[in-house]
């Protein structure tokens, strides 16, 4: 997660961008023993954010503070499969895109470290849920032998939506630099 902060006393303002890169996962699906297909499967998902800070207990050394922000996610995914045994018999890959709403909310603490240097650790619960993944591109043929246009949903092979979910608690540990500038009488502020 990349941002900037506001900061207006109690209050601060804080804008950023949280990024989303799983490892890929690669693998072979079998039937009856004997290889079907291998498969490549990536994932990538950014969301935009603006929240609210409101500082709890602040002093020289350390704050306290809870935040809640809210955002649009959008998800990019890709699958390759290759060299298969099953029909239909030809390589083929689905890429697909969604978009979520995202909330989350935090509280933690803020401790000084260098002149203009602070950590930061804080735990949280982010609600982003991609219920609904479209076909990026036309594909020819899958393994339900239909073609599919661009703009359908994507559904897996027990007919129900394709979707990704990373609604979830998490730890954060992280820094904060806050810039120095020099006021009209020449003290750093």
């Amino acid at each position: 997660e990349f941002g900037f902060l506001y900061h207006t006393g109690y209050v601060s303002w804080l804008f950023g961008l949280e990024i989303i890169k799983p490892s890929k996962i690669r693998g072979e699906a079998s039937t009856g023993g004997t290889a079907a297909y291998n498969y490549t499967s990536d994932i990538s998902a950014y969301t935009p954010k603006v929240g609210l800070e409101v500082v709890f207990h602040e002093t020289a050394q350390f704050r306290l503070a809870a935040s809640f922000s809210v955002g649009t996610g959008n998800i990019n995914t890709k699958t390759d499969y290759s060299s298969l045994t099953i029909a239909p018999n030809t390589n083929f890959s689905i890429e697909g895109k969604g978009t979520a709403n995202m909330m989350s909310y935090t509280f933690g603490g803020e401790w000084f470290w260098t002149d203009n240097t602070t950590v930061l650790l804080t735990a949280g619960y982010r609600q982003l849920n991609f219920k609904k993944i479209e076909y990026l591109n036309d594909v020819a043929s899958s393994f339900d032998g239909a073609a599919h246009t661009k703009g359908s949903r994507i559904v897996k092979a027990d007919g129900s939506n394709l979707g990704y979910d990373f609604t979830n608690y998490y730890l954060s540990v992280g820094l904060r630099f806050w810039p120095q500038y020099k006021g009209r009488d020449g003290e750093r502020t």
